[in-house]
């Protein structure tokens, strides 16, 4: 069984912190509960990471540009 990372470390940690449970943070997040479990374990670190580069790569961009937040202008 992999070992959970720093994403799956922080994101246990954050949420355990706030006292919530996986489900709590799955339903404010919009993903499955079971995702955030696998995350949490380490399980999906591996696929989540590809995914993303893959999706870039395809892009023609970085994953840093996936993952930034667009500024959008204020009215």
């Amino acid at each position: 069984m992999p070992e959970p990372g720093p994403l799956g470390r922080n994101i246990a940690r954050l949420r355990q912190e706030r006292g919530w449970p996986q489900s709590e943070l799955a339903r404010r997040s919009g993903v499955s509960q079971g995702f955030v479990s696998r995350l949490e374990s380490g399980d999906s670190m591996q696929t989540l990471v590809g995914v993303a580069a893959a999706l870039a790569r395809a892009l023609g961009v970085t994953v840093d540009d996936l993952l930034r937040e667009e500024s959008r202008p204020t009215h």
